[in-house]
Formats: C-alpha cells, structure tokens, sequence
C-alpha cells in the first residue's frame, strides 16, 4: 500500500464530501436538520484528511502502522457518505413538506431533545431508524480526532436525531400520514424496553425446557443447543410485540381514531391472524393491533368511542359526520371481537409462550405510554366528559364547516383575530372524517375513476394547505408574542 498516494485520495474523498454538502445548501428544505448534518458531515470529513496530512508530517510517523490508521480513516470517509442520502431525500419537493414542522413540535413534546428528519424510501414501508445518527457518526469518529475537534464538527446537532420514512408513492397521501405518530412511538416503546425487568414467567421457562425434552427428533447432544434458541426466540417475539404494541398505543394516544384508521388502511390487506415469524418480522396478528388500539381508545379516550357521549356530543349538522364514522368504527370492532388470532398463536408453541409472557407487561407498557403522551396532544385536553369529547367536537366541526366546503381546516373560528391556528391532530382527524363521511370508498365504475380521484386529490391538498397555514399562523403568533419557536 503506497500511503503517500493513500493519504492523497482521502483528501479528494473528503473534498467530494464537502462539495456534495455544499450543493445541499443551495436546495430547499422543509426544516434546517439535513443542512445541518450535512454541513457535520462535511466537516468531519475535511477534518479527517486534515489530521492524516498533519499526522503524515509529524516525526514520530511510522510507515507501517500508519498504514492501518489510513486505512481505518479512509473507510470512515466513505462511510461519511452514505448518510447524505437521508439529506438528499429531504428535499421539500420530495416531502409532504408542510407536516414537517408540526410532527417536529409533536416529537420534541413527546420526546425533548429529539429531532427528525423525513425522507421517502422507494420500498413501501414506514420506517425509524431507532440509532440517533449523532452518536453514530461521534462512536465512528472518536478513535480517530481529539474531543474538541469532534465537538467543532458535530456539535451544531446538539439534540438527537432519528431518520424518520415514508413510501414515497404516498408523498401526497396525508391521511395515511398519520402513521408517523406510530414511527415516532417506537422511541417510546425502546424507553420501555431498556427499564423492563419483568421475568420470563417460570411456566413459560418450564414449558419451553418440557417441549425440547419431549421433543425425540431432537438428538440429546442438541437438545440443549435447541433450548437456548428456542427461550432466545421466545424473548424476541415478545420483544417485537412491545415494539409494535407500544408504539400504536402512543399513535392513538396523540394523534387518536386518525393513527388507528391510517394504520389499519396500510397493512389492510394483510392476513388478520398471521403469528410473528421471522417472514413477516416477527410483526403481532393485525386483528391483535386493532383490539388494542381500540380498548385504549374506549379505556383513555371514551369520548372518541363511547355512543351515548357521541350521540350527545355531535353538533345537529354534524350528524352525517358521526353516522360514517361509527359504522367505521364497528367495522373494526367486529375485527377484534373475534378470538381467531388467539387460536392461530397457539398453533406455534414457541409464540404462545411469548405472548404468555408479554400479557404480564401490557397494563404497564400502556401506563408508561400515557405518562409520556400526557399534555402532549390536543386529544386528550378538554373539560368535557368523557376524555375526548372536546376534541371530537372540534373535529367535526373542522370537517364540516371547513373541508366540506371547500376550504382548509386550519382554524375552527375565523371570528377570532388573529385566528386561533387548528393543531395538527385535529386537521388530521378532520381530515379522516371528511374522507369517511364525504368520498366514497371506491370508484362507482370506470367512469367514475376521474372524479374519485379529484375528490381525493382536493381534500389531500385542503388538508396539507390547513397544515402550513396553521403552522405559519402559529410561529407567527409566538414571534408576536416575543417567544420563538
């Protein structure tokens, strides 16, 4: 390896670093997180070929170990790259840029001191990436520059940072973006997981050791092999439902019926009752999901479900609104009324046993995610009885005498001056009762394709457009007010 040669191509690496950041700064984005870590990246990556040019002229330099310092720094600067592409993806015109900024303030209620950035992925999925790319990049970057030079590079990203992503063919698909509220729910549910203790329960351990043991295909040599695989497994199955269960658990907490119909449309098409498997990641029966998701609407949010507080709390003009939405509701109702899933976990002995242990968890991973979620959302604030009327009310009234009319839920009284700006989750829960109560489910025949669309694509633009012109009217409010956001 000729390291004079070596040390001369990191420096150009790191200089197409640099260039491609600075091209980053000339694009238009939503929120200042990818200019941010691109402009980090870029610095610490100049100042890696910095210290192996400064290295280089030093006397105590030593040919043959420098070899492995280049290489380690070489790998490192390629490595800088590959997160430029969340940036790249962040692009306003790659984003549904305008629900940037509320589910940033949303997060940072939920989470302080975490930020995100959105991006599409091309993959159809909704995603988190779980690591804070901060720490990230500083665990990649300290053997290799001194504290203070790593703190110059990166210390403009003071808050943690999680790369949040959407399908990007749902770009304009707002409703469905509802699902975030789940993405951003699972750093809720890793704060759960990192302090639970609770035990395997000894039937659970005894039954798994019996089965192995009774098991004759299984030679006595593996059999204890065979048994640890099986208690590894069975903790994560269970670990994966706390994953998912908890973060639908903080989507319905903040962002209410909206989360659990976003999250319902995405995977409506799966199988009810497929166990976790490792072909499907390990992922809870989707009739299981919609159970929970419910019982914690009817047990913290009643009046988001509760027919008699419904039937009292709707406004007289508003009724149209709550018919659709409860016949929606007894849809999923029926869903988990059934008990087929229970029955399709016991087909796998190995998942009964982790959903055994997981059901000693569940009343407390759902008191975590309520202390987290208190005075986070709109949902749950209100006087009126029961929990959650108030906003229901409000969301009626958003959908009905805004979106139905043609214009932008993003204030509920245009009498108040200034307005008084809707909040994210209600225009999103107004959106989803103008989608049930005033667009068809489908096409009524190949003539009516043209129309479904348009009638789609207007309340997707009506409910983006309330989105930015709430958030504007709310910075404007604060900077009024001499308090910055």
């Amino acid at each position: 390896m000729d390291n004079e040669r070596a040390i001369g191509d990191c420096v150009l690496r790191a200089e197409a670093v640099r260039r491609h950041c600075d091209r980053m700064e000339n694009e238009e984005f939503p929120s200042s997180e990818p200019v941010g870590l691109a402009r980090a990246l870029a610095e610490t990556a100049q100042s890696l070929s910095e210290f192996l040019v400064w290295s280089r002229n030093q006397p105590s330099y030593n040919n043959k170990t420098a070899q492995l310092q280049i290489r380690a720094i070489d790998g490192i600067i390629k490595w800088l790259f590959e997160p430029l592409r969340y940036c790249e993806g962040a692009v306003t015109s790659k984003v549904p840029w305008s629900l940037v900024g509320p589910l940033q303030r949303l997060c940072t209620q939920l989470l302080p001191h975490t930020v995100l950035i959105l991006r599409p992925k091309w993959r159809y999925n909704y995603t988190v990436l779980m690591s804070d790319i901060v720490t990230i990049i500083r665990k990649a970057v300290a053997p290799a520059l001194p504290p203070k030079t790593l703190d110059k590079c990166v210390g403009g990203l003071n808050s943690q940072l999680h790369i949040v992503s959407f399908p990007y063919i749902e770009r304009r698909s707002v409703f469905l973006h509802a699902a975030l509220s789940h993405e951003i729910g699972h750093l809720v549910a890793e704060e759960f997981i990192r302090a639970d203790k609770t035990p395997m329960p000894k039937a659970v351990l005894d039954r798994i050791l019996q089965d192995v043991a009774n098991d004759k295909f299984i030679k006595p040599l593996f059999k204890h092999a065979e048994a640890a695989r099986r208690l590894r497994e069975c903790a994560e199955y269970r670990k994966r439902a706390i994953q998912e269960l908890g973060s639908d658990l903080v989507a319905v907490d903040i962002l209410g019926f909206a989360a659990l119909f976003a999250l319902d449309a995405i995977v409506g098409m799966g199988n009810l009752d497929d166990i976790p498997s490792t072909r499907n990641t390990r992922y809870p029966p989707r009739r299981q999901r919609i159970r929970i998701m419910l019982h914690e609407l009817e047990d913290y949010l009643p009046g988001l479900v509760d027919p008699n507080g419904l039937q009292s709390g709707t406004p007289k003009d508003c009724v149209y609104i709550l018919k659709a939405y409860q016949e929606r509701i007894r849809e999923l109702e029926i869903i988990a009324g059934s008990t087929t899933d229970q029955a399709a976990l016991k087909g796998d002995k190995v998942v009964e046993a982790a959903y055994q242990w997981l059901d000693q968890s569940l009343n407390a991973l759902s008191q975590h995610v309520r202390s987290r979620c208190q005075g986070v959302s709109e949902v749950s604030f209100g006087q009126g009885t029961p929990r959650g009327i108030d906003f229901w009310q409000k969301a009626c009234r958003l959908a009905h005498s805004r979106l139905n009319q043609g214009l932008p839920p993003n204030t509920d009284d245009d009498t108040k001056v200034p307005p008084a700006p809707a909040t994210f989750e209600a225009i999103m829960n107004a959106g989803w009762l103008h989608l049930l109560s005033k667009i068809p489910a489908r096409p009524s025949d190949v003539a009516g394709i043209a129309s479904f669309k348009d009638q789609h694509g207007r309340a997707e633009r009506l409910t983006l457009r309330a989105l930015e012109m709430s958030d504007i009217q709310l910075m404007y409010n604060h900077w009024g007010g001499g308090q910055k956001v």
